[in-house]
């Protein structure tokens, strides 16, 4: 939820590994109650829950390296699930006080998940509401534009950089005509969807490296 991730279709997916998951234990109990085969479906089930959030975590558009770390730690949890369920499958002792190899990897990741991923969400938290906050400074909440003081304050960089390489810069600077009979007229609500529409259009014919400042 904290990559916005979560979304309609995951959630169905979701939904579908947790029915199988329960289903498919209690049909071993039933009518396969054997250790082993329990740990492997138990181990590969969990495998499955954890590849979408691992690879959200590593490889999101945005990764910072607190959620790489995240990430890998979940991908060890994961690989260390795959090859316990695998040893399971081969009748290789996997009994819960069965000291094994296998066994200690396989504790070990998962009390690394529980303890590292806890902090990790915190700092995920954190690390959110300090990017908010951040756009909430720089940005109008409106229409998506910098606001007066970032957009000084970037302009100021453009200018020195395109001095020293000596390229041309264009200012366009434009007003709403009857913006405030629109206002008026209907209302501030309208008025702020005609902000929104206008600004939409405006990043579209924007070209890259394009500052656009209200």
């Amino acid at each position: 939820m904290l990559l916005q991730a979560f979304t309609k279709r995951v959630k169905k997916i979701y939904i579908f590994l947790t029915l199988i998951n329960t289903i498919g234990f209690h049909f071993i109990i039933l009518f396969y109650n054997l250790e082993n085969a329990r740990i492997a479906f138990a181990s590969i089930g969990s495998a499955l829950v954890i590849i979408l959030p691992a690879y959200k975590l590593l490889f999101h558009q945005s990764t910072a390296p607190l959620k790489k770390v995240l990430g890998s730690l979940y991908f060890l949890v994961l690989f260390s699930l795959i090859f316990r369920g695998i040893s399971a499958l081969n009748d290789y002792a996997m009994g819960l006080f069965t000291p094994s190899i296998t066994q200690s990897v396989s504790f070990l990741s998962l009390y690394l998940s529980m303890i590292l991923g806890n902090i990790g969400f915190i700092l995920l938290l954190k690390e959110r509401a300090d990017e908010e906050l951040i756009k909430l400074s720089l940005y109008d909440d409106l229409t998506n534009a910098l606001n007066r003081r970032s957009f000084i304050q970037q302009s100021k960089l453009y200018l020195t950089q395109y001095q020293k390489l000596q390229k041309p810069v264009s200012l366009l600077l434009f007003d709403l005509d009857y913006f405030k009979q629109i206002n008026d007229q209907y209302g501030h609500e309208v008025g702020d969807r005609v902000l929104k529409d206008i600004s939409s259009h405006i990043y579209e014919a924007m070209e890259k490296g394009s500052l656009f400042g209200r």
